[in-house]
């Protein structure tokens, strides 16, 4: 793979996730980026921590009640 530019090789190794990704994490993970760059806050997701705060509670739900969106289910689950 090339890095920044074309003649900085580097042999990079790609991996996968022990594990499958449930559709509701992927569905929840989607909508707190697009909530996080609405609101101005893109910087938040390379903050390790804060990214890691965020994706911990997003992790807790497994479900939602029926007819609720994802960006409510988002917002309750970041509410401090």
């Amino acid at each position: 793979m090339t890095l920044r530019h074309p003649y900085e090789e580097r042999k990079l190794t790609f991996d996968r996730h022990a594990e499958w990704y449930k559709s509701t994490h992927v569905l929840l993970l989607a909508e707190l980026m697009t909530q996080t760059v609405a609101a101005g806050d893109a910087h938040r997701l390379g903050d390790a921590d804060w990214l890691e705060w965020a994706v911990g509670r997003l992790e807790l739900v497994t479900s939602w009640p029926i007819g609720s969106q994802p960006a409510a289910v988002v917002r309750a689950a970041l509410k401090d």
